[in-house]
């Protein structure tokens, strides 16, 4: 499945009930290969947000200041996991186990942030080696 460059300024109803921040602008697009075979899963989860501004004095002036500074927060901390070539923020995680159980790492978002900020960008699209797996 791949959703690509959605405008994320129409998801803040989304990302106000679950991150409690909006954006002013920016673009999402998501990518995933998931396969299941012997009541297995195996498959990842790539998310990229492009050009994404979080916090805006005008838009946010009715705001209180913790609501601010936290969207503020938000915004800087973006700013700081953003690959700086390609202006996004991304991840990548790997989804693995039984189908009625299956497992995704906290840790390996984490590391995917990283690892798309400061040393190699992780890329729009689909990747092969699922393909390969299923032959």
């Amino acid at each position: 499945m791949q959703i690509e460059e959605a405008d994320l300024k129409a998801m803040n109803d989304l990302l106000r009930a679950y991150g409690k921040f909006d954006v002013v602008g920016g673009r999402f697009s998501l990518f995933t290969e998931v396969s299941v075979k012997n009541r297995q899963i195996a498959g990842y989860v790539k998310k990229l947000f492009q050009d994404m501004e979080v916090y805006d004095a005008q838009q946010d002036r009715d705001k209180n200041v913790l609501r601010k500074a936290y969207e503020a927060a938000v915004g800087g901390i973006s700013k700081i996991l953003e690959n700086r070539r390609r202006d996004e923020v991304a991840t990548r995680v790997d989804i693995s186990g039984r189908l009625d159980d299956p497992n995704a790492s906290t840790i390996d978002s984490v590391v995917g942030l990283m690892q798309n900020a400061f040393f190699k960008a992780i890329l729009p699209g689909f990747e092969a080696q699922l393909r390969r797996s299923r032959r």
